[in-house]
């Protein structure tokens, strides 16, 4: 039995379901292709995206619970606020593609974008008071906009055509072109760049590769830029660069295939990504600990 309650919050309004009937018992040895994961600031807790829902479990794996069950929607791409307190992800519930955000432990979501067109999550404020949409809203072709927790209207926070957005270290980066995520060995004019900038006006190129370089991250352990680049062998691995800015580093050498839609904890001490059609974790400092994230039964 289902019976839904429609809370009023100011900016938000938020659909409460409750339900009676549990989730159906699933055989989790056949679950594959999990996706775009996001860790928990302390490392503790992994969050994908299944068959249309996030699910949470454990980092070091286990029985995974559903964090939007009911079907609403196809419901993807978490993204943890620093300050551990919500979840901001991109679903299509009402139609088109939207930014919502719920407590982190799951429970009701509140939309916080309305547009008829695309918005999708792509990060958080570092105060953790705001969400930082990609969007092709007014004349913008993803470009980056900001939206309070509380809710309100979408500012635009950045005039210019990007993939992903992290804001750390008093920089600003951004990954910039046009190849798609899964096309390997390419270099040319539309390859994947990561842009640097410190002084919120000039920019400069953070690696200046010829190879596509993807999904920056920012690790205050290792006090470096961490990013996904091929490496000599043609397998996308996670390389480092310093504080300095100076010079790339190879930093895992995966051989089996490409590192993709990496996510690290907000401590820098845990990366999580997808491998080889599972979720895999590595530890750092040291880049170790190479290990498959087991969803079980």
């Amino acid at each position: 039995m289902k019976r839904s309650y429609l809370i009023l919050i100011p900016f938000l309004i938020l659909v409460v379901e409750s339900r009676s009937d549990a989730l159906p018992s699933r055989d989790w040895s056949q679950l594959t292709e999990a996706r775009r994961p996001a860790v928990s600031p302390d490392g503790s807790l992994v969050v994908f995206d299944w068959n249309g829902d996030l699910w949470e479990v454990s980092s070091s794996g286990g029985v995974p619970r559903c964090l939007t069950p009911g079907g609403l929607g196809y419901d993807y791409g978490a993204r943890y606020s620093p300050d551990g307190l919500w979840i901001a992800f991109t679903s299509d519930r009402a139609g088109s593609d939207d930014v919502y955000v719920m407590p982190s432990g799951g429970g009701a979501a509140g939309r916080l974008t309305w547009y008829g067109g695309w918005d999708q999550a792509d990060g958080w404020s570092p105060t953790s008071d705001s969400v930082y949409l990609i969007s092709d809203r007014e004349i913008s072709s993803s470009w980056v906009y900001s939206v309070p927790v509380s809710g309100g209207t979408p500012r635009l926070r950045m005039p210019v055509t990007t993939n992903n957005i992290i804001e750390a270290d008093g920089a600003i980066v951004l990954e910039r072109g046009f190849t798609p995520w899964w096309r390997r060995h390419y270099r040319g004019s539309a390859s994947r760049d990561l842009w640097i900038s410190i002084d919120q006006g000039s920019w400069r190129a953070l690696a200046d590769s010829p190879l596509d370089e993807r999904w920056p991250l920012w690790s205050t352990l290792t006090d470096s830029f961490l990013f996904v680049k091929e490496d000599g062998s043609g397998n996308a691995n996670f390389w480092s660069i310093g504080s300095n800015r100076e010079r790339a580093v190879q930093r895992s050498f995966l051989e089996q295939g490409d590192v993709s839609f990496p996510a690290i904890s907000g401590n820098g001490r845990l990366l999580v990504f997808e491998y080889e059609g599972g979720l895999y974790r590595m530890d750092l400092p040291g880049f170790d600990g190479f290990s498959e994230i087991e969803i079980r039964s």
